[in-house]
């Protein structure tokens, strides 16, 4: 009788045991940089299963604001680009502390860019041109990660996909204003600012 209590007892705990083994969570925070340049810089949080996480991100693409003065001529510009991704990623452990990993991003890039010229002695000459570019993505995630004592992880990935680019052009010359046409393209495969690295810490 004892040992059936503890047969039922075992078939009890073990069910249990198997489903927290299963449902094992784990979170990474980081830093990410984009472009072969490695100029542009970004978060990224991912959190989930081992085998399974979602993640997000956002990027940083540049953040300039430029002013110069050369006889009597004013030229100021500015710019500002970021992305935001959300997505899912697959992980398989290839040997000892490296991982393969493979997914899919969902995002939406945007660009704005302002450049005036301000011409003290004629007024008449002064210009200005503004470029706003917006750009939903979906990207292949294909990618390898090195853990680091199970805490730093130090990843590389790459992220073909289709992209959809539309853009508007404002131009202003004197006192006339115009407005260009809307231009509209669609974009395939991959590039360096499709190339990601990353470090973060797992917990």
């Amino acid at each position: 009788m004892k040992k059936l209590k503890i047969l039922f007892l075992l078939l009890f705990i073990l069910p249990v045991a198997l489903n927290a083994q299963n449902s094992k969570k784990q979170k990474e925070l980081g830093l990410t940089v984009n472009n072969i340049r490695l100029e542009d810089f970004g978060i990224t949080y991912k959190f989930g299963k081992p085998s399974a996480m979602w993640r997000f991100s956002a990027l940083t693409m540049s953040l300039n604001n430029i002013s110069d003065l050369y006889e009597g001529v004013n030229t100021k510009r500015k710019n500002l680009n970021f992305a935001i991704n959300v997505g899912r990623e697959f992980r398989k452990v290839i040997k000892d502390d490296f991982e393969f990993r493979y997914g899919l991003d969902i995002g939406f890039y945007y660009s704005k860019s302002e450049s005036e010229t301000i011409n003290d002695t004629d007024p008449n000459n002064n210009s200005s041109r503004g470029d706003t570019g917006y750009q939903p993505q979906a990207k292949f995630v294909l990618g390898v990660n090195y853990v680091l004592k199970n805490k730093i992880v130090f990843g590389f990935e790459v992220l073909p996909g289709i992209s959809y680019n539309y853009s508007v052009r404002t131009l202003k010359n004197g006192t006339e204003m115009r407005r260009e046409t809307d231009s509209h393209s669609i974009r395939f495969g991959t590039s360096g600012e499709f190339a990601l690295f990353s470090m973060a810490y797992r917990f």
